[in-house]
């Protein structure tokens, strides 16, 4: 995937992952979660920022969403309320998740969310199209986590009290580029640390 474009992986990609049996996504997610428990980031977090996957292609996170509310954090989930804007509301249970067009449960909005009165976030795990271990990151195109991370990081400029969101990509093994094919703007966020399958990437 050489000097590709953005929309050029993303369709290439799109062609690996629908290849993956559902075994492999189901062990892979698995390996994932438990890394992801173990995250010192993880352990001291309270307020976190997770996604429910869609239904295909992407790796699983039903158990890990579920662990945090089982651990009584406070979990965010997104929910796209416009082309590029995202908000990410707190969530108790996932049995009341509405699917939005993408197939994809999401927080109806009636509750609080990130960035109203003084609810922060202190980690945010991440999806992606393809990731690289210098901890670049592709989306899926339309900006709602580069754009949440932009505002959040304003908002907390506001509020020296609170430390900066950490963030974590998490992916399945076919979604990890040789580093530098990942063509990344001054708009895109540089993720703090990756987890994969086999690997955890950090910051050096």
């Amino acid at each position: 995937m050489t000097n590709f474009s953005k929309k050029k992986i993303r369709s290439l990609m799109s062609k690996v992952l629908a290849g993956l049996s559902d075994q492999l996504v189901e062990a892979e997610s698995t390996s994932v979660c438990e890394k992801v428990l173990n995250l010192p980031e993880w352990k001291k977090s309270k307020n976190i920022c997770l996604f429910m996957n869609m239904p295909k292609m992407e790796i699983r996170t039903h158990d890990l969403v579920n662990e945090a509310l089982k651990q009584g954090k406070n979990v965010f989930l997104p929910r796209c309320e416009g082309r590029h804007t995202m908000s990410m509301y707190q969530v108790y249970n996932t049995n009341h998740l509405i699917k939005n067009q993408w197939q994809i449960p999401e927080p109806d909005g009636s509750s609080p969310k990130v960035m109203d009165d003084e609810t922060f976030c202190d980690l945010i795990i991440m999806p992606g199209v393809a990731f690289d271990s210098n901890l670049a990151r592709l989306g899926h195109g339309r900006g709602f986590y580069d754009d949440f991370v932009h505002r959040y990081k304003a908002w907390c400029f506001q509020k020296p009290s609170r430390c900066d969101i950490f963030k974590v990509g998490i992916c399945l093994s076919k979604q990890v580029l040789p580093n530098g094919q990942i063509p990344m703007s001054p708009l895109d966020e540089f993720l703090d640390l990756l987890v994969t399958p086999q690997n955890i990437y950090k910051r050096p």
